[in-house]
């Protein structure tokens, strides 16, 4: 098998490998209240099919599909970024309402809800799209 088809398969596998150890850490921390919780076990279940997919049938279709997943899940990880620093921003409000500037902004960023978790989402969301660069799939409308 040459390099690229096996590292792309890699990639993908890593990218379901990944998704799945995130839906496994959210469910352990209990991440399911609201909306906004439901969401990445959304993105990651959209993620997970579109890349096994793409691994098993490499076609224009399931390439396109691991990509967008991949960039959905991308997205999704920044706005949970954004609800952590949110949560933490008013965590750290209600606790020293008296805090200002590089305090205030440390405890946004350190706080409670850690920041770089969704960076797994992230994460297995670039290593579905990376795999599916120039991929041979797409070259000439096949």
């Amino acid at each position: 098998m040459a390099a690229e088809p096996w590292l792309r398969r890699f990639l993908l596998a890593m990218a379901v490998t990944t998704y799945v150890a995130a839906a496994v850490e959210l469910a352990l921390v209990e991440h399911y209240e609201g909306w906004q919780q439901i969401l990445p076990f959304v993105t990651i279940g959209l993620g997970v099919a579109a890349a096994a997919w793409a691994w098993a049938s490499p076609r224009r279709s399931s390439i396109r599909s691991a990509r967008w997943a991949g960039v959905l899940a991308t997205v999704t990880a920044l706005a949970g970024v954004y609800f952590h620093v949110e949560g933490n921003l008013g965590f750290a409000r209600e606790v020293r309402p008296d805090s200002r500037g590089v305090e205030l902004t440390w405890d946004a960023l350190s706080g409670v809800n850690p920041l770089l978790a969704p960076g797994m989402i992230a994460l297995a969301g670039l290593l579905a799209a990376a795999a599916t660069y120039r991929h041979p799939a797409l070259a000439g409308g096949r």
